[in-house]
């Protein structure tokens, strides 16, 4: 027989055991909760992550899409950086945020609308401060531009996008001299852009992405004689370094290089010792069919570069401000009625710029100044031969750009503007009109002129010395024209805009 004997648990003991029971469960729990904790927060960073990523690809999309926008509408936004038209356009600082840019957000810059401390902006968002850009002229067609809504109607994606103009460089440092504003000569060369294009959710946190952009300019020269509508030659043309020498028959050269965005002929018994280019068509009927030669040999044997077609590249005109930015106001009437030098001390509309001027019979009128450009509305001669016109630049080395929008009797005789001492190129005309003008005399003409909205016909018995570019360009009479290849200005046509150091960061 077996006897049991019951074990007997001190009363200390006794709940040990349902301690140790809740010990393992309330680690359990811990362990548990520790895990759910680990998996909630895991799955909240997967999910800020992604937020995230989606807020860099969106404002990635916008800035890809503003930098798309200005490289289809680049040929629109490159007049302002002509050296034509800059530094009427923009003033140069040291950087600074202009006082249009009082957002949360802001942005240093170097150029500023000229006469004022704004900065040139362009945005999508009226939740960036006022924006600026000059309107602008397309080369290409003439068309006005505004960039400032054109930019803000644009499909951009989602995010907020600005564009600011940071700095523009000299193509050629050496002929930057500086603001005229400050009594600098007019600078000798055109200005590339650099901007920063920003693209952010907000303009205080999320995602925000932003990039430089440089702004390539895309010049042509080389067209000496230039009808964008039409050039039709019944004169021949040659060239020469006038900076060489005085054109003679031993310093002539093959190289005057005529073209048109539409038809260009040559008469028949007319020779171009140099270059022929058309966007358009050549008419070779009769009486045209006149030849391109590449030297001064007799009855042409070697044909000259003749390049017809959309695939042929033509310079085009050169684009300007409309006259008011040059000249919102100015210093009134003027009558020279004795010989007089008109010279220009500033580069205020008030200093350089005239309603009109009158020159009257038996006087001249000198025009010294090179620092600064004479603007004048409407210029008149009383007298055909009497009233005269003379350039005089000083230093002697200095070009005189004269601007000017109606001349009386829309015609330019070489016996009125006369610049026989000096260099073709150093007198330059800047004809904004729309009246067609006429060139002709039997005095030599030395001169550079460009009319971009009017149509230009050369006649007479004078020789032409420099080059014309013209919204339709006719020569006829029995004279010649002489292409100065030391005075071709580059025509800025477009802008090509690379990206530089993309940058990403979340506030």
């Amino acid at each position: 027989m077996k006897y049991y004997q019951t074990r007997y648990t001190p009363e200390h003991e006794r709940g040990s055991t349902l301690i140790g029971v809740l010990i393992l469960l309330s680690l359990a729990i811990l362990v548990t909760s520790s895990a759910l904790s680990s998996a909630s927060l895991d799955v909240r960073s997967m999910f800020e992550a992604e937020k995230r990523s989606v807020q860099y690809y969106r404002a990635e999309d916008s800035l890809g899409r503003s930098v798309s926008w200005l490289r289809n509408n680049s040929n629109s936004l490159v007049s302002p950086f002509s050296r034509t038209n800059f530094y009427t356009a923009f003033d140069r600082t040291t950087p600074s945020v202009g006082s249009n840019d009082t957002s949360l957000f802001s942005v240093p810059s170097k150029i500023k609308r000229q006469g004022t401390t704004q900065s040139v902006i362009l945005t999508n968002s009226a939740l960036i401060s006022a924006g600026y850009f000059p309107t602008t002229i397309n080369p290409n067609t003439g068309a006005s531009f505004n960039p400032l809504t054109q930019f803000a109607s644009a499909t951009l994606g989602n995010d907020i996008v600005r564009v600011t103009l940071v700095d523009a460089i000299a193509t050629d440092p050496t002929k930057d001299y500086g603001d005229p504003d400050s009594g600098n000569a007019a600078p000798q060369t055109d200005f590339y852009p650099v901007y920063r294009v920003d693209s952010m959710d907000s303009i205080d946190r999320g995602a925000h992405v932003f990039s430089y952009v440089v702004g390539n300019l895309v010049s042509s020269s080389g067209t000496g004689f230039y009808g964008q509508n039409l050039a039709s030659f019944s004169q021949s043309c040659d060239s020469y370094i006038s900076n060489n020498g005085a054109y003679s028959a031993t310093t002539k050269r093959a190289n005057c290089p005529i073209g048109s965005n539409s038809t260009l002929q040559i008469h028949q018994s007319t020779k171009i010792y140099g270059t022929a280019s058309t966007n358009g068509a050549i008419n070779g009927s009769t009486p045209y069919g006149g030849k391109v030669c590449a030297d001064f040999t007799s009855n042409c044997p070697t044909p000259g570069t003749s390049c017809a077609g959309s695939s042929c590249a033509v310079p085009v005109l050169p684009t300007y401000q409309p006259w008011n930015t040059y000249c919102p106001t100015n210093q009134g009437n003027t009558t020279i009625s004795s010989n007089t030098t008109l010279s220009v001390a500033g580069n205020s509309a008030s200093q350089k710029c005239w309603n009109s001027v009158t020159i009257s019979n038996n006087t001249v009128l000198s025009l010294n100044t090179t620092t600064n450009d004479y603007f004048i509305d409407t210029l008149t001669f009383q007298n055909n031969s009497n009233s005269q016109l003379s350039i005089v630049p000083s230093p002697i080395t200095g070009t005189i750009n004269l601007y000017v929008r109606t001349i009386t009797g829309n015609t330019i005789n070489g016996n009125q503007a006369f610049n026989s001492a000096n260099k073709p190129y150093q007198f330059r005309i800047h004809y904004l009109g729309t009246n067609a003008l006429t060139i002709n005399g039997n005095s030599q003409i030395k001169a550079f002129i460009t009319a971009p909205y009017a149509s230009v016909t050369f006649s007479g018995s004078n020789e032409f010395y420099g080059g014309i570019k013209a919204l339709s360009l006719t020569t006829t009479g029995s004279a010649g024209l002489h292409f100065d290849e030391s005075g071709d200005v580059p025509t800025l046509s477009d802008t090509q805009y690379t990206t530089r150091g993309l940058v990403e960061r979340y506030r």
